[in-house]
């Protein structure tokens, strides 16, 4: 991962992801050499939380607990398909994200659930969408919520 060699068990990955098994189980049946496997669009830094999940210091306890770590663990995890782990980072997020971070999230990763409660709280809230919001919601995003205050 950005020419990080992370020296893993595969079977871990493959344990927990529908795209690393179909990945290693066509390596196995042509014979290709295992040992290295590329991520290509993944960020090391982000990778390496989602290891913090998958290999935890301590068993059900995380060192993550920003927005932005959670964030990281769910782009691999929807990436490349650790359902459970997508779950997680989801149930880790929700009592943290802002509103403005539900509606991006929501809308990155099809939940729509999010999506929907993210807009519902910036048309109710007293406060206007500051300029860094509107800079992460996008022009289209700011007009609709604007139009519906």
């Amino acid at each position: 991962v950005e020419s990080i060699l992370f020296n893993l068990p595969t079977f871990m990955l493959s344990k927990h992801s529908t795209k690393f098994e179909r990945l290693l189980l066509s390596r196995a049946s042509s014979e290709v050499n295992v040992e290295t496997i590329q991520l290509k669009d993944t960020k090391a830094l982000d990778f390496e939380r989602l290891l913090t999940v998958l290999f935890p210091s301590v068993p059900g306890q995380f060192a993550l607990s920003t927005v932005e770590d959670w964030t990281s663990v769910l782009t691999v995890a929807h990436n490349w398909e650790f359902s459970a782990i997508k779950k997680l980072a989801i149930s880790q997020l929700e009592p943290i994200a802002s509103a403005v971070d539900r509606v991006v999230l929501g809308q990155e990763y099809n939940l729509p659930d999010w999506t929907t409660a993210g807009y519902r709280e910036l048309c109710r809230r007293a406060e206007p969408i500051s300029k860094a919001e509107s800079r992460r919601l996008g022009l289209e995003a700011v007009t609709d919520i604007s139009s519906l205050r």
